[in-house]
């Protein structure tokens, strides 16, 4: 059986939760119309495979994040990491996101903020070459984490949906990822929730 997608009209698979055309997130199956018996399902002997656990991720907006790591010089970007690092280990049973990525994150971020006021109060108008070095390894590390996060989702995606179609669609441009490290990241997340395959915290 096959549906339409709500945003290009185009048919896809009843099993698909993003479209094959246009990558739009489909959601749930919907439900048959009122009166018509939905068909018994055909079962067939297989294998079973073993569960997938599903991750438990709160929806942010782009801009929220953005502001935020505005206004915390850079710090919001380890705090971000850190409250999702048990969620992210929970995606995939191969790739795993280790505690000192997650503290250096953290402290890069921290030790960068720090640095750029005391450069801001001491010696306004010049760049002093800690300074600089921190906020290079801050990036070259908040990068190294992107990637492997975006493994973890691929590889999560393509676990849930045996039609691969999530995986094609979930965070596949690695040029996006170095260029938006963990906004890129978030913005697939959302995605995700928005196609049922993460959870959401209870409210």
């Amino acid at each position: 059986m096959s549906r339409t997608c709500p945003r290009c009209q185009g048919t896809v698979e009843d099993s698909a939760v993003f479209c094959p055309s246009c990558g739009s997130p489909l959601g749930a199956v919907p439900p048959p119309p009122p009166g018509e018996i939905p068909a018994p399902p055909v079962s067939t002997p297989r294998e079973e495979a073993p569960p997938v656990e599903r991750g438990v991720f709160k929806r942010v907006s782009l801009l929220v994040m953005v502001l935020l790591s505005v206004v915390t010089l850079g710090i919001y970007s380890g705090v971000w990491l850190y409250l999702r690092r048990e969620a992210f280990n929970r995606l995939s049973p191969t790739i795993r996101l280790e505690e000192p990525l997650v503290w250096g994150v953290l402290g890069l971020s921290v030790l960068n903020a720090a640095f750029s006021l005391s450069d801001a109060a001491c010696r306004f108008g010049e760049s002093s070459f800690l300074s600089s070095l921190l906020s290079l390894g801050s990036f070259v590390l908040m990068v190294v984490v992107a990637f492997r996060l975006r493994a973890m989702l691929r590889d999560y995606a393509r676990r849930r949906d045996p039609s691969s179609l999530a995986a094609e669609q979930v965070a596949r441009s690695g040029l996006w990822t170095f260029l938006f490290s963990f906004l890129y990241i978030q913005h697939h997340l959302n995605r995700l929730i928005d196609a049922g395959l993460v959870d959401t915290p209870p409210n």
